[in-house]
This record gives C-alpha cells, structure tokens and sequence, in this order.
C-alpha cells in the first residue's frame, strides 16, 4: 500500500496569452472610431458584394429617420479599415470579417495552484497454478487553480469556474483535465507462460463548452449536448511466452495482445470537431499488436 499527497504552487508560469486578451487592441480601437460618424459605412457597400464600395453613412441619421433597431440603422457599422490593428486578420471584403488568425503571445503571469493524491494498492500471491498479483493505482486531482491570468477575470470561457479540475478546460491554458483516473492491473505468471489483464478508467468530468454552445446552438445541437463527458473503461489483455536458448544465442520473448479488447465506445461530444474529447480519448479503438524481444548474453 501507498499513497503520495501533492501539490505545487507555480508563478509567473509562462502560459499562452487568452484570445480575449490579445484581441482588447482591436476592441480598445474600435471602440475609438465608433466615437466619430465620419467612420461609418453601409455593411452592404463592403466591396465583394456592392459595386460602390464603402459608401458612407451617419449612424444618427440613419436612426432618425428609421429607427433605432430598424435594419437600415443595424446596416451603418464601423469601417472596418479604421480598427486595424497587428496580430489580427480577418476576412477582407466581406459582411462579416470572420476571424483568420490571431497572434498569440507567450506571457508570465498569474498562479496555479494544483494539488491531490496518488495511492497505490498491491499485492502477490503464488500457489500451484503459478505466480499471481493484482495491483491498483488511482490518480485524484482536488484542484488545478488558476488566479491573476490577464484575460481570465471571468474564468475560463466566461464561465466564471477557476478550478480546471474535473472540466475541459478552455483548449488554451489548461486543457481537458479529467480529476480521476486509475488502473487495475492483473498478471499470471508460470513457467514460461504469462497473461495481464488491465482496466484503464478515466472519471466523468464537466464540459465547460456546453453554456455557449448550447446558447449559440439549433433545437437539434441543443438535444445533443450534454453538461458531462461520461466516465470510460476499457480493458486489455497481453499474452506472453519466454523462451531460452541456451548458450550465446540468448531468449526470445514473444508477446501478442490486444488494446481496447471490447472496442468500447468514447463518449460523445458535440463540441469539437471530432464528436469527442481528442485530449483525453484515444479514437483508434481495438488495436492488435505482436512483438518479439531477442536478448543475447
């Protein structure tokens, strides 16, 4: 038996820098042409769809005499030409200016605070069928704090939950971060013959991702999503077989086995690209190896 309390408190860890954070100069910048009228454009009148390219307008004339919500007024938007700022591209010419790519710089900053327990659970016995053994081991992480991270005020994806552990994270600073995991490992030995069989289970954790998604979702994304990744086990199975050649020549061993014996399904999820969470699953499934280990004396 075994077990080993940790925890580690790290500062100024170098952490890649929020996108939140790295977009604020286009915000601040924005923010300062939507002060002057001489910086509004018909959306319409972008160049891919209009002939007349960028053609001006005067957001308080537009409400006066449509209406504030009306469609003409929600057509008058800032020139996009006068937030440029660098790090940011987006699409040119169009309606919409989806984002391309974002620089994002490495920075120093904040604290996590991470700690939990590893324990271990052992044990031998032999009788006239062979050598047997059974062993445990499980990972508990209690926390994964973050504090003081520029862009982070609100939590990881506004979410205001500072604690990765048990979550998926944000993708960025911390990734997907099941809080248990464990495996049962039970081998048989005699002669020059031996089976292992082992459990791998990672715990349930929380989808941090579902609040958004769900908000910007269909009725049909919205059946779809679920506010936990379910637990997983799988089990494999490994047969092995020594041989000694006597002499220089040494012994072979021979191993043939089978990962993900069951072929057990991953657990869904609608968010993400993949339908699962690719940092913490393994989507091959069932896999059959076989390899042969010559040792020379």
């Amino acid at each position: 038996m075994g077990a080993d309390l940790w925890r580690f408190e790290v500062s100024d860890r170098v952490l890649p820098e929020p996108p939140i954070r790295a977009i604020q100069p286009e915000i601040a910048a924005f923010n300062e042409a939507a002060k002057d009228e001489s910086n509004y454009i018909f959306n319409d009148s972008i160049p891919a769809d209009s002939p007349q390219p960028y053609t001006a307008c005067s957001p308080s004339a537009v409400a006066a005499e449509f209406g504030v919500d009306s469609d003409e007024r929600l057509n008058c938007v800032v020139d996009p030409r006068t937030y440029v700022v660098p790090g940011i591209q987006r699409a040119f010419g169009s309606t919409t200016a989806n984002l391309i790519t974002t620089t994002l710089s490495a920075v120093n900053a904040g604290t996590i605070t991470a700690d939990g327990a590893d324990v271990q659970l052992g044990y031998n016995w032999s009788n006239d069928m062979g050598l047997f053994s059974a062993r445990v081991n499980f990972t508990h992480v209690r926390q994964y704090t973050l504090a003081n991270v520029p862009g982070l005020e609100r939590g990881l994806l506004d979410t205001y939950v500072y604690d990765a552990a048990g979550t998926t994270g944000d993708g960025n600073i911390v990734r997907s971060l099941p809080d248990n995991k464990g495996t049962l490992t039970m081998s048989w030995q005699r002669d020059s013959h031996g089976l292992t069989l082992i459990n791998r289970h990672i715990g349930s954790y929380r989808d941090l991702a579902y609040q958004t998604a769900y908000e910007a979702g269909s009725d049909f994304t919205r059946s779809l999503l679920d506010e936990k990744i379910d637990s997983y086990n799988t089990w494999d199975f490994q047969y092995r077989y020594s041989k000694d050649w006597g002499g220089r020549i040494g012994s072979t061993n021979f191993s043939l086995g089978v990962l993900d014996m069951f072929n057990e399904d991953i657990p869904y999820r609608e968010v993400g690209g993949r339908d699962y969470d690719t940092v913490v699953f393994d989507g091959r499934g069932r896999r059959i190896y076989a390899r042969v280990l010559w040792q020379i004396q």
